[in-house]
Order: C-alpha cells, then sequence, then structure tokens
C-alpha cells in the first residue's frame, strides 16, 4: 500500500513543478515582447519624426528663399524706377523752365519794348526798353524758375518721401511677417511631428505587442499541454524511493508480496 501511495504523489508534484515553469515562462515571454515593442516603436517614431521635420524644414525654406528673392526683386525695381523717375523729371523740368522763361522773356521784352519805343524816342525808347526788358525779363524770369523749381521739388520731395515711407513699411512688413511664418511654422511643424510620432508609435506598439503575445500565449499553451500529456502517462520503469523500499514502476515489489 505505501508503495502505490507514493508513485500518486509523484504526478502531482511534477504538474506543480510544470504550472511553475508555465508561469515563469509566461512572465519571460511577456518581458521580452514588451521589451522588444519598446524597442520597435521607439525606432519608429524617430524614423517618422524626422521625416516630417525634414519635409517641414524643406517647405519652410522654400517659402522663406521666395519670400526673401520677392522682396530683394521689389527692391531693386523699386530703386531702378526712382532712380528713371528722377532723371527724367529733372530734365523735363529744365527743359519746361528754359521754355517758358525764354517765352516769357521774349515776350515781356518785345510788349514793354513796344509800348516805351511808341512814348519815347527810338533811342531813348531803344535804351529804356533794353533796361526794361533785361530787368522785366530777370525779374520774370526768375519768379517763374522759382516757381516751377518749387513746384518740381515739391513733388519730388513728395514722390521721394512716399518711396522711402514704402520701402521702410515694406521692409518692416516682411521682416515681421518671415519672424512670425518661421515662429509658427516651427511650432506647427512640431506639433505635427510629435503627433504623427505619437500616434505612429501607440499603432506599432499595439500591432507588436499583440503579435508577441499571441506567440507567446501560443507556446505556453503547448507547453502547458506537453506537460499534461507528461503528467498524464508517466515513464515505465522509474525508479521511485519510499519508506525503506525501492520499487520500479511496471513490476511487483518483493516488500508488497
Amino acid at each position: 500500500m505505501k508503495s502505490e501511495s507514493i508513485p500518486n504523489s509523484a504526478p502531482s508534484s511534477r504538474a506543480s513543478e510544470a504550472k511553475r515553469s508555465g508561469s515563469v515562462a509566461l512572465r519571460v515571454a511577456l518581458n521580452v515582447a514588451l521589451n522588444v515593442a519598446l524597442s520597435v516603436a521607439l525606432r519608429v517614431a524617430l524614423r517618422v519624426a524626422l521625416n516630417v521635420a525634414l519635409n517641414v524644414a524643406l517647405s519652410v525654406a522654400l517659402s522663406v528663399a521666395l519670400s526673401v528673392a520677392l522682396s530683394v526683386a521689389l527692391s531693386v525695381a523699386l530703386n531702378v524706377a526712382l532712380r528713371v523717375a528722377l532723371a527724367v523729371a529733372l530734365r523735363v523740368a529744365l527743359s519746361v523752365a528754359l521754355r517758358v522763361a525764354l517765352s516769357v522773356a521774349l515776350s515781356v521784352a518785345l510788349n514793354v519794348a513796344l509800348r516805351v519805343a511808341l512814348a519815347v524816342a527810338l533811342n531813348v525808347a531803344l535804351r529804356v526798353a533794353l533796361a526794361v526788358a533785361l530787368r522785366v525779363a530777370l525779374s520774370v524770369a526768375l519768379r517763374v524758375a522759382l516757381s516751377v523749381a518749387l513746384s518740381v521739388a515739391l513733388n519730388v520731395a513728395l514722390r521721394v518721401a512716399l518711396a522711402v515711407a514704402l520701402r521702410v513699411a515694406l521692409s518692416v512688413a516682411l521682416r515681421v511677417a518671415l519672424s512670425v511664418a518661421l515662429s509658427v511654422a516651427l511650432s506647427v511643424a512640431l506639433n505635427v511631428a510629435l503627433r504623427v510620432a505619437l500616434r505612429v508609435a501607440l499603432r506599432v506598439a499595439l500591432s507588436v505587442a499583440l503579435a508577441h503575445a499571441s506567440r507567446s500565449l501560443s507556446a505556453c499553451a503547448l507547453f502547458f499541454r506537453v506537460h499534461q500529456i507528461a503528467a498524464a502517462k508517466p515513464p515505465a520503469n522509474a525508479i521511485t524511493i519510499g519508506l525503506g523500499t525501492i520499487t520500479t514502476r511496471g513490476h511487483l515489489s518483493p516488500a508488497a508480496s
């Protein structure tokens, strides 16, 4: 009877050992799956973040280059246009002033000369006419020249002031717009990169963890099945040691007889 109770206790001990080894295998499989999932998620997140950051940096660099090229082209065009306008305005003003001065001087001189020549003698009339004509011509020419010069100077000064104000406003607006665009682009790029990286990392980590968990569960199930089968069918001729007796399974012991 003692020899029969000892073989019944051996399968229960082996089953408990199989359960312990199965729990240890489960823990090891879960740890390995988590480590692999974390490493794969970190690699995928880094790659996605780098790709998104490179794309955003290229788009921002292209937009900044285009804006700088446009600003330089506008400044050069404004400089050339202002220089050409100033040269043309000076030429037109000089030609108009000379023509007006000559026409006014000639008309005034002729009128005065004719009136004085008719009233006074020819000699006195000629001398007085010449003197008065010269004085009147000079005064009229100076007045006309001063008025024309003042009007032209005011127009040119207004145009120059408007051009300078437009340049300053454009430069300030472009600098402010570029700084704001750069800051907004960097913040948006970082937010988009972080969100995309987190989503991709979570999806990849979940998929990898589920795959490894399913594999580890199937391996543990096979391990438990093998141990259950081994515990249900003990091997023959296994030597067991009892209380002062040594029996061999599958044969009748002398102590029992």
